[in-house]
């Protein structure tokens, strides 16, 4: 007799948050369930058990689900990006899937994508009996609730869940304004820091700088860039690396930038990446909207000193300004990256300060937050 909890993980199938996340679980004592909110490649754990492979709709069934989902006129206008992507795993297949499946948990791990879905797959059934737990992740409310439509949809999510994950006090306070009686709990959504990187030299001995190369809805690449070239003379570095670039960020910095000396770095695992941050003396991050940067992070892990737009909620962590610039503000942005590049010494000491708060958010303390949440 199988005797393990069944948790259904409802999120992005090609999410590095939801592959970080998922593997703290303890699989000899849970079966681990995942539903996709969209169509990308898989790169969770084997031993998750992906929701097409116990649950097959014939394709008459599909056609007619996808005909169905066209009449929520109203999403379609205000969230065309979303709904369109849900047209496959919409909200039909996954009632029935919940239905069969009968999990003891379901834990959406975001607002817009799996939690949207979630509520209206849900909503108008018996639903008392799942425990729902939602993870927000940075822009979930701190930016959608802009938004009249979200704002509203943000308002059913947190009374229809049981409980929310943060990963800052700013957002748990966001999420206790619309529902004060929510149960939350307050863990990095990246499950934590991995310390276990080697030697860390000094900065006075690298000469690289590390960019994060988002351009999009939230990523600001092409501004960094701009505020670069107004100053390259005044820093000394070697290269720009730039990885999580797509096709035409290439182009067009390629065009636009290429007195930069900009390096490009192919997709690859973390672990490679992460050589590459411990050659750079700066990240700099710059996002219009964010939780705590797991970037920022991977930056802190590698003392290497991060430079992050002051819409994320690193601050809330390591109380320290000179990490932090205002967006549309090239005279910060330029204090602070000079600041780093003139005083190197004094840089190290401040990194080095916030490296030791952060084994506070080490993976295995992280780790076991995450475990007791589902106990």
């Amino acid at each position: 007799m199988n005797l393990k909890k069944k948790i259904l993980f409802v999120g992005f199938p090609n999410s590095v948050h939801s592959e970080n996340w998922i593997n703290t679980i303890n699989f000899k004592k849970y079966d681990v369930f995942f539903f996709p909110t969209n169509t990308q490649n898989l790169i969770l754990s084997k031993k998750i058990k992906f929701y097409k492979n116990h649950f097959k709709f014939g394709i008459i069934k599909k056609i007619f689900f996808f005909l169905l989902s066209f009449f929520s006129i109203k999403k379609l206008l205000f969230m065309p990006k979303i709904y369109l992507k849900q047209l496959i795993h919409n909200k039909y297949i996954l009632s029935s899937y919940v239905s069969y499946l009968r999990p003891d948990i379901i834990h959406c791990l975001e607002f817009q994508h799996g939690g949207y879905l979630t509520y209206d797959a849900l909503r108008k059934n018996n639903f008392n009996q799942y425990r729902l737990v939602i993870s927000n992740y940075g822009s979930d409310i701190y930016y959608y609730e802009k938004f009249n439509f979200h704002k509203k949809k943000i308002r059913e999510i947190l009374f229809f869940f049981n409980e929310v994950v943060c990963e800052s006090k700013r957002d748990i306070k966001l999420c206790k304004k619309y529902n004060s009686q929510i149960k939350t709990h307050l863990i990095l959504n990246s499950a934590g820091i991995n310390f276990r990187l080697g030697k860390l030299s000094s900065l006075k001995l690298r000469k690289n700088i590390i960019v994060k190369g988002y351009q999009g809805k939230f990523g600001q690449f092409f501004l960094i860039l701009f505020y670069l070239k107004k100053f390259k003379s005044e820093i000394d570095y070697k290269n720009i690396y730039v990885y999580s670039s797509n096709f035409f960020s290439r182009i067009y910095s390629n065009i636009f930038y290429k007195d930069l000396k900009i390096v490009f770095l192919p997709q690859m695992k973390k672990r490679k990446l992460i050589y590459f941050f411990k050659k750079s003396f700066i990240y700099i991050g710059a996002s219009i909207s964010d939780g705590i940067s797991t970037s920022a992070l991977d930056a802190i892990s590698t003392k290497t000193f991060p430079i992050q737009t002051n819409t994320s909620t690193l601050n809330e962590m390591f109380r320290e300004k000179s990490i932090l610039f205002d967006l549309y503000n090239f005279d910060d942005f330029k204090t602070k990256i000079l600041f780093v590049n003139n005083n190197k010494n004094k840089a190290q000491n401040i990194i080095n300060r916030i490296y030791t708060k952060s084994k506070e958010y080490d993976y295995m303390i992280v780790k076991s937050k995450i475990l007791r949440l589902y106990s």
